[in-house]
């Protein structure tokens, strides 16, 4: 994102600009926009595996609703530690899905976890496979143990994970992940939600006080959700305006 505004700002020092996984219109975008993308990442991997996905947070939520249930899910997903919230789980598996699909590169990388070439294809059909070989794949057991498949790819694709530990970032040992978090908590606010129609994920509304309320919890900040627009500029118009700005993205 730096890389293009610099170019859009200084024309006259900057020749080009390179702008990788650069979501410089997240900031006007509809708040479904990422969820949505990444779930078409899915599915253009194997068509049938954010059904899947989808299918599995009912589940977790039943089984959520007492302690032999919360046991279960920890069994399933190898935890480290019993569960004692599904909240904490779904989120990790919230996280755990957009980074792979940002990291769906062409080649084995290390960039945010080791994983191998193209790895949402990989993950996705791990879970469709296992539920295919399943003989109850209705089953809402069979789902869970599908979904923990794929997911061990992303996180434990070098066999060197003994247990699934969903209380540290899944990016944290490559990634400062706290830099960031404090970026999007003054400049770099993106709206985020999704509804479960077009997307794989659990229907979440975007609330911009509730998340005003967790940056200040914890980083004693008020975002500023406005800066980029009024200081860079991110609309369509102001894109279509300047040259010599390439965007990629690895997805």
């Amino acid at each position: 994102m730096l890389s293009a505004w610099f170019r859009m700002k200084y024309p006259n020092l900057v020749n080009g600009a390179l702008a990788a996984s650069a979501p410089l219109k997240q900031f006007v975008s509809d708040c479904d926009s990422f969820s949505a993308t990444a779930t078409n990442t899915f599915r253009k991997a194997v068509s049938e595996c954010p059904n899947v996905i989808l299918k599995s947070w009912d589940v977790m939520n039943k089984f959520s609703k007492d302690k032999k249930g919360l046991d279960l899910l920890s069994q399933i997903f190898k935890l480290c530690n019993p569960l004692e919230s599904v909240e904490v789980l779904k989120d990790w598996l919230n996280d755990l899905y957009g980074s792979a699909a940002m990291a769906n590169y062409p080649y084995p990388a290390n960039f945010l976890s080791p994983l191998p070439a193209w790895p949402v294809k990989v993950m996705c059909s791990e879970i469709v496979n296992t539920l295919e070989k399943s003989s109850k794949n209705e089953d809402p057991v069979e789902i869970l143990k599908a979904v923990y498949s794929g997911v061990n790819v992303y996180q434990n694709y070098t066999g060197q994970t003994p247990c699934t530990d969903i209380n540290t970032d899944i990016n944290a040992g490559n990634v400062n992940m706290i830099s960031w978090e404090y970026q999007t908590c003054t400049e770099f606010v993106f709206p985020m939600c999704s509804n479960g129609v077009n997307d794989m994920y659990e229907p979440q509304k975007w609330d911009l006080n509730s998340y005003c309320l967790g940056c200040y919890s914890q980083f004693k900040t008020v975002p500023r959700s406005e800066w980029p627009v009024i200081n860079y500029g991110v609309s369509e118009s102001d894109l279509k305006s300047y040259s010599n700005i390439i965007f990629s993205n690895g997805g």
